[in-house]
């Protein structure tokens, strides 16, 4: 006790001493290191479990079915131009006799076979013969689909009507969204782990890179399993102990293929955060985002914890629960529009 009083006596006293303007560089200095090493740390993992440097069954996965994406959006262009695609058509002819080999001839690889189907109609209708004519019809009758599963097969793309969808997508989402608020007063009710599972079911909309939906969701209701990971994260203190479930949303890293997507977990697994929110919320629970602003040392306790793989990045946690009859939500007010959106029209000025 004495020995940390004369610690803080010194430490005082040199705070005095040292001018601020040194005591200001040191601690920019400090974050700065800091800074490095939180940097050093997520390349060092990205380089060690994404797919530039795997060639496992998940990345085979993600392989394929970016290749077989290339093809379906250039299908559902206005006027797709004839021979397109010839760079995924090249690699994809490599990939799916490998995933095949590997997997077996399951619903992605008949989706990269119906997407090569349709590459060929599509230029069989316009009498134009593609590239790699030859070794798409050989890896075609090579693999042909699996007896009576091409009804339920997916779909190099899909017709829609207007106003068929227009029926289901008019509705009020202005009203919805405007009301949804981070909750911290949960209600006693109990919150199944089916309901969870729905909200995740809807959120796997959500659109990802290429379609290879890297999004990952570990969800937790064990009450010892449920503190330990909130006390490693810190910011639910005085609510989250009310949550009926955790959430960690994840993002596989083996689904990222090119150093260029190595921001691509954080963009796919925020936007699969909020449609997840949003579901939670269209099912009448409430819930609260939190962050996952850690330290590597923070970020290698909770995956012990919650035994998260380690090819799989941390995105954000999610307590959820249910809504009490009435509660309190932080007022959180946004900023202006003006100081958001901006218009560019002449000379990039915003216009009001």
């Amino acid at each position: 006790m004495i020995v940390q009083s004369i610690i803080g006596w010194l430490r005082k006293g040199l705070k005095q001493i040292i001018p601020k303007a040194l005591l200001s560089w040191r601690r920019k200095h400090l974050l700065a290191k800091a800074v490095w090493r939180y940097t050093h740390y997520d390349a060092d993992r990205f380089i060690r479990q994404s797919g530039i440097a795997s060639n496992d069954v998940a990345t085979l996965w993600a392989k394929l079915t970016r290749l077989q994406h290339v093809l379906e959006k250039a299908l559902s262009l206005p006027q797709p131009r004839a021979g397109f695609g010839d760079w995924a058509l090249q690699e994809l002819l490599e990939v799916l006799p490998a995933y095949v080999g590997r997997v077996g001839h399951d619903r992605t690889a008949t989706g990269a076979i119906l997407a090569l189907r349709g590459y060929l109609t599509f230029h069989e209708e316009r009498q134009v013969i593609p590239p790699y004519h030859q070794e798409i019809i050989g890896l075609l009758n090579s693999f042909q689909l699996p007896a009576g599963c091409a009804g339920d097969s997916p779909k190099p793309t899909l017709f829609l009507n207007r106003d068929d969808l227009m029926k289901k997508a008019r509705f009020p989402f202005a009203d919805f969204a405007l009301c949804r608020h981070s909750v911290r007063q949960f209600g006693a009710e109990a919150v199944t782990d089916d309901q969870i599972l729905h909200a995740v079911g809807i959120a796997q909309k959500s659109p990802s890179v290429c379609n290879r939906q890297g999004a990952r969701v570990h969800i937790y209701s064990d009450e010892a399993i449920k503190r330990a990971i909130l006390e490693i994260q810190s910011g639910s203190r005085g609510f989250g102990h009310l949550a009926s479930h955790v959430i960690i949303i994840t993002f596989d890293m083996r689904c990222l293929l090119d150093p260029g997507e190595r921001h691509q977990a954080w963009i796919d697994g925020g936007l699969f955060a909020m449609s997840f929110l949003y579901a939670v919320h269209s099912l009448g629970l409430g819930a609260c985002p939190l962050h996952w602003c850690v330290s590597p040392a923070d970020d290698l306790a909770l995956r012990t914890v919650a035994e998260i793989p380690e090819s799989e990045e941390m995105i954000m946690l999610i307590a959820v629960g249910s809504l009490p009859p009435t509660f309190r939500v932080a007022a959180s007010a946004r900023k202006e529009l003006h100081e958001v959106a901006r218009l560019h029209g002449v000379h990039g000025k915003f216009r009001d």
